[in-house]
C-alpha cells in the first residue's frame, strides 16, 4: 500500500489507486519477488545495523513497505506462529475487563508481552524501542510476521475483521508507550502541520481549556501544549467525543490525541491491504509449502504445551494414576477412572475426555498407550485389536496423527456442554447425574465431615 501526499493544508497521505496489477504502481510480479520462501540460508537477521535502521526507523510501523529477502520455511512458520501468539495475547488482555487504551490496559499489555521469562518480549514496545541490534532485529521480525499473517487471515471477512482489530490494538498500545508521536509523524512524512502561532494566540484560551478542562483523555501521551491542524473529515471520532476545536473545516488536535488519527490511518491501510492480499491468494496457492503453513493457521493451538517430556515439569506414570484419582482428581475424571477399574473399558467420548486430561497432568504419549493397553486388555480386547482400534486415537490426542494438532484438555465449559447418552461416563456429573447420587459420590470421594454430610443431604 502506498500513500501520496495531499496538496491540502495539513494534508494527509491519500491512498493511491489499487488496480488489478497492484497497489501504487507495483505489479503483481514485483510483489511476489519481494518475499521468497526457501529451504536454504535465511536472509532474516542478516542485514547490517545501518540497513535495519534505515528500513525500520521507528518502533511503530504502518507496514507499507513489503519485506524483502529470503526466509527459510522453518522461520516462515515460526514467525507466523509468533505473530499469532502475540495477537491472541492482545485479544486476551482486551477480555480481562480493563478499559481499552486506558493506563490499566497498557500495563496489562506490558505484563502479557513484556514478560522477561516469555519469548514474546521482542514484540512488546520495550523489546524494540531502542536502536541496538537486538531491538532492530525485533523490528524486522515484527515486520515479516505481520505480512505473513496478512496472507493467513485475508481469505474470509471474519478473519480479516479479527486481524484488523488485534493489529489496531497492538498499534495503539505501542503508540501509548512511544509517547511523543512527532518522530513517527516525521518518519512517515504524514505532513500534519502544527497550528500557526497567530492562530494559537487567537484560540489559545479555548485550546488551553480543552486540554486542562477535561476534554482530552488521560489515555494518550499526557498533557499537551502542541496542536495540529487536521481536516475535519479525518478527525470525526475526536469531534464526536468533543476532544478538538473545530474552526473553518479544520480540527485543532492536541498532540496527546494524535494517536487516534494515526491509528485511523493504520486501520484504513490494513483493511485495504487485506482485501488486496485476498486477490493474490490464487497465485500463492501455487506453492504447496505455503499452503500447508497458512491453511489452518487460524485454528493452530498456541497455548501451553501439554506434551510433557522428562525434566520439563511434573511427570505422571501409569502406576500413579489410580492412587491419584482417589485423592486429587475432579469428580468427572474420577468417575471415568472408577468405571475403567470396574469394566476395563471406556467409550469413545470418555476416552477422549480422560485421555486429554491425563495428557494435561503430565502423562506422556508412550505411557498413555501403555496405561490404556494394560486396562483394556483385561477385558475382551486383545493386544492386536487394541493396536488397530485404539492406538490411533491416543496418538491423535498428542498431535501425532490426523491434523497433528497439539490438542488441549477440555475445559469445564466444554465438559458441561457435552451430551451424555445411556451407558456413557464422560461429561459433567453435576449436570447429568441425579443430585442424590452426586452427593453420595462427593461424600464418598472427598470424605466430608459429618456436619457437611448432613447439610449436603438436606437439599
Amino acid at each position: 500500500m502506498e500513500f501520496k501526499k495531499s496538496s491540502t493544508p495539513g494534508g494527509r497521505y491519500r491512498r493511491a489507486g489499487v488496480g488489478a496489477g497492484g497497489a501504487g504502481g507495483v505489479t503483481h510480479r514485483d510483489r511476489r519477488a519481494h518475499l521468497r520462501v526457501g529451504d536454504g540460508v535465511c536472509a532474516l537477521g542478516g542485514r547490517p545495523d545501518a540497513a535495519l535502521e534505515s528500513a525500520f526507523p521507528c518502533p511503530l510501523s504502518f507496514y507499507e513497505a513489503l519485506p524483502e529477502g529470503d526466509v527459510g520455511l522453518t522461520d516462515f512458520e515460526a514467525l507466523a506462529v509468533e505473530r499469532l501468539r502475540v495477537l491472541r495475547a492482545v485479544e486476551k488482555v482486551g477480555q480481562l475487563g480493563a478499559v481499552k487504551y486506558s493506563r490499566e490496559w497498557a500495563n496489562k499489555m506490558d505484563e502479557e508481552l513484556g514478560n522477561p521469562k516469555g519469548d514474546l518480549r521482542g514484540y512488546s514496545f520495550d523489546g524494540m524501542s531502542r536502536r541496538t541490534r537486538d531491538h532492530l532485529l525485533a523490528r524486522e521480525r515484527d515486520h515479516f510476521s505481520h505480512y505473513i499473517l496478512r496472507l493467513a487471515y485475508c481469505h474470509q471477512e471474519d478473519s480479516r475483521r479479527w486481524l484488523v482489530q488485534q493489529e489496531c490494538d497492538l498499534f495503539r498500545y505501542r503508540c501509548m508507550r512511544l509517547g511523543d508521536l512527532r518522530d513517527f509523524i516525521d518518519a512517515y512524512d504524514l505532513s500534519y502541520e502544527p497550528v500557526p502561532e497567530d492562530e494559537m494566540k487567537k484560540y489559545g484560551a479555548v485550546l488551553e481549556g480543552l486540554v486542562y478542562g477535561g476534554g482530552v483523555s488521560g489515555g494518550g501521551v499526557g498533557r499537551s501544549r502542541s496542536f495540529y491542524k487536521v481536516p475535519f473529515t479525518e478527525a470525526l471520532d475526536l469531534v464526536r467525543s468533543r476532544k478538538v476545536l473545530v474552526v473553518g473545516g479544520f480540527c485543532y488536535v492536541p498532540d496527546s490525541e494524535m494517536v487516534t488519527l494515526v491509528a485511523w490511518i493504520f486501520k484504513s491501510l490494513l483493511t485495504q491491504a487485506l482485501l488486496f492480499a485476498n486477490k493474490m491468494l490464487p497465485a500463492l496457492n501455487e506453492d504447496e509449502r505455503m499452503v500447508q503453513v497458512l491453511g489452518d493457521l487460524d485454528k493452530r493451538y498456541t497455548g501451553a504445551d501439554y506434551s510433557t517430556q522428562e525434566g520439563d515439569g511434573p511427570v505422571v506414570k501409569p502406576e500413579m494414576i489410580r492412587p491419584l484419582s482417589q485423592k486429587s482428581f475432579p469428580l468427572c475424571m474420577r468417575n471415568m477412572q472408577t468405571t475403567m477399574n470396574a469394566t476395563h473399558h471406556l467409550k469413545y467420548k470418555a476416552r477422549l475426555q480422560y485421555g486429554l486430561f491425563l495428557k494435561g497432568i503430565g502423562l506422556s504419549m508412550e505411557d498413555s498407550i501403555r496405561f490404556f493397553r494394560q486396562e483394556f486388555t483385561q477385558s475382551h480386547i486383545d493386544g492386536d485389536k487394541f493396536d488397530k482400534e485404539y492406538v490411533y486415537g491416543i496418538r491423535y490426542n498428542y498431535g501425532r496423527e490426523g491434523k497433528k494438532v497439539n490438542w488441549t484438555p477440555w475445559n469445564c465449559m466444554r465438559i458441561i456442554m457435552e451430551a451424555v447418552g445411556p451407558g456413557e461416563n464422560h461429561g459433567c456429573p453435576y449436570r447429568w447425574v441425579l443430585v442424590g447420587s452426586t452427593v453420595i459420590a462427593m461424600n464418598t470421594c472427598y470424605n466430608f465431615s459429618p456436619v457437611l454430610r448432613e447439610k449436603s443431604f438436606s437439599f
